[in-house]
């Protein structure tokens, strides 16, 4: 390879030299020299000056010719002597060129056969977890996943699909904290639509896998790689893992409050240390992030928000730990979940009876589901065999009012709903129909008698 280097070398210092050889003028020794100097400097620049010794340009001499005169002997003269190459300077790049963006994909090697991960694999038919967002450097065995998470495989024949099961080993449960199933390339640990696997940072999340569980700090995590392959062929990969940069593990007994909640009128984000909590709140439809916090004694959260030791809340947590009820302010129902539908009786979750005054009566029962800012749910008036149904969305119009559409028959029209007295007994509001008349609307928890009045102003 060396030698490849100097014969190149030494060709395009052939091709200077011929091409320098067109010069008219010859130089003295004094020029020669600093030719000589330059040819060294330009290429110590370049990078290309080896170790061979560059000799000095020197005048070569010329005999001297004497032509004899018919009468006198002619002094002697000098021929012209011959011209000394000169060296031309390639010009040099005045500014690097760009280096465009790279996406850093860190390998760890597996086996493909349901072993370990090890550092040295011989025999995995170029077959590796890839960690995109992660530079080789940061690869280490075991590997410690700080402050944020990511994996994917590289495969050379694209399988049916990847699912990847993530173990908490110091759980009770035995069941996978985070599973997820890809059937199309890049194959993501995360969100199965895209075509670069996005990394979870753990702070921005909530300290929380995708399907709510907390994420803790440790060494005792596994993940478990099923790839399904063309027909009944299975690879089963496995390795050991450790997190960093997460929530500690609450006290065994404690309870935990930290993690993102979906609850009736905004979105919660928590974190505790201890028995310490503190977070923010954005309502439905907002965009501020109103301060909380407080402190947990037994299964109960305790404090304020919006820093007024006045404007205060309580949650209680259930045995699962899924989802709590409260208040603030003493009264006004404050209930959420980690994922999923609220319970009934919890926001617009649940069973109402309801009355409208197109039709008193035929009044329709409704069961509505709440997940986050969003509501569907059925309805029967009496009046057509079919229930008809309606979904709608809490937040354009106030942190408690849905707004959408219904369909029942070949009829459909639009709604607004409000909880009365930022509580959960009660609606009111108003539905309009296809050809654009309003008609007053209100509904009362199932088991409940119809308030009076019913209808808002």
């Amino acid at each position: 390879m060396w030698s490849s280097k100097i014969i190149s070398l030494f060709g395009l210092l052939g091709m200077a030299i011929l091409l320098g050889a067109c010069g008219s003028a010859a130089p003295t020794l004094s020029d020669a020299d600093r030719i000589s100097t330059r040819v060294a400097e330009d290429r110590a620049v370049a990078g290309t000056l080896t170790a061979e010794a560059i000799p000095a340009v020197t005048d070569t001499p010329v005999p001297t010719t004497y032509t004899a005169a018919p009468t006198s002997t002619a002094a002697p003269t000098n021929s012209p002597a011959a011209a000394t190459p000169t060296y031309t300077v390639a010009p040099l790049p005045t500014a690097a060129p760009p280096t465009p963006t790279q996406i850093v994909i860190g390998v760890l090697p597996i086996d493909g056969g349901g072993g370990e991960a090890r550092s040295i694999y011989p025999a995995n038919n170029n077959q590796n977890v890839v960690l995109p967002g992660f530079s080789q450097a940061e690869v280490q065995r075991p590997m410690i996943f700080r402050d944020r998470i990511n994996m994917s495989v590289a495969l050379v024949q694209e399988p049916q699909s990847v699912t990847f099961e993530i173990y908490d080993n110091d759980a009770e449960s035995g069941n996978p904290v985070y599973a997820i199933t890809d059937g199309s390339a890049p194959f993501c640990l995360f969100d199965v639509n895209a075509n670069q696997c996005p990394v979870l940072t753990y702070a921005q999340n909530g300290y929380r896998w995708p399907n709510g569980s907390p994420i803790y700090n440790g060494a005792n995590y596994t993940v478990q790689i099923t790839i399904q392959e063309t027909g009944d062929n299975q690879s089963n990969w496995n390795f050991n893992f450790a997190i960093q940069g997460a929530q500690d593990r609450p006290v065994t007994g404690g309870t935990d409050f930290g993690g993102r909640w979906l609850t009736n009128f905004a979105t919660v984000d928590l974190q505790q240390s201890g028995a310490q909590v503190s977070g923010t709140y954005v309502w439905y439809g907002g965009q501020q992030a109103i301060s909380i916090q407080g402190v947990v004694s037994g299964s109960t959260l305790s404090g304020f928000f919006a820093g007024d030791a006045s404007k205060t809340f309580t949650f209680t947590l259930d045995q699962s730990g899924q989802s709590f009820d409260g208040n603030w302010g003493g009264q006004y129902q404050w209930c959420g979940v980690r994922s999923g539908p609220l319970p009934d009786g919890c926001g617009f979750s649940g069973f109402w009876e309801s009355m409208g005054d197109y039709a008193p009566d035929y009044p329709p029962t409704m069961q509505v589901t709440q997940i986050g800012n969003q509501i569907q749910g059925t309805f029967q008036n009496g009046i057509f065999e079919a229930p008809g149904t309606f979904q709608g969305t809490i937040g354009p119009a106030g942190h408690y009012t849905a707004v959408g559409t219904w369909n029942i028959d070949r009829f459909s029209g639009q709604f607004r709903w409000t909880l009365v007295d930022y509580n959960s007994q009660q609606m009111q509001g108003y539905s309009v129909n296809a050809d654009g008349s309003q008609h007053q609307w209100c509904s009362w928890r199932s088991g409940l008698s119809q308030p009076t009045p019913c209808f808002g102003e």
